[in-house]
């Protein structure tokens, strides 16, 4: 597999576990499409894939991070905003724990989840280009890899 193929699967695999994330994100009312104790799992369960595929993304694209740090490559706006992102969906990762114990916890978590989210949803749009060629690509069966830099 090449790496526009693996970046690929990866990114739509970050997609669908931002929708499931997302839509079990009542998972402690009652009256919920799942059931208020299936969604909470379902959130937790989601979370954690989520931040664990985020977590692999970050290390396949680390050459860029340190190009753009060392001033090899431009970028410095988008790696701030990257890094404010992963920062958040950190701390949501970790505040997650302590839902159930703590309203002050409960609400941090719900600020820097949300925080997370909404970079994540506006780095999946910027990213749909690139998704849109990628997939147009990978159906088509051609190898060239010239696209793997937009």
């Amino acid at each position: 597999m090449n790496k526009m193929t693996r970046n690929f699967f990866l990114d739509i695999g970050l997609f669908m576990l931002l929708v499931v994330n997302l839509s079990t994100l009542g998972g402690n009312r009652s009256g919920s499409a799942f059931g208020a104790e299936l969604e909470s799992h379902l959130h937790i369960i989601s979370g954690t894939l989520l931040m664990l595929a985020s977590l692999v993304h970050i290390a396949l694209h680390f050459p860029w991070f340190r190009a753009v740090v060392s001033g090899k490559a431009k970028g410095r706006i988008k790696l701030f905003m990257y890094s404010m992102v992963s920062i958040f969906a950190l701390l949501a990762f970790i505040s997650g724990f302590s839902v159930d114990t703590s309203t002050a916890a409960g609400r941090f978590h719900e600020m820097t989840g949300s925080l997370f989210m909404v970079g994540l949803t506006i780095h999946s749009i910027k990213h749909a280009r690139w998704m849109v060629f990628a997939g147009k690509k990978i159906i088509t069966g051609r190898r060239d890899d010239a696209s793997e830099a937009i």
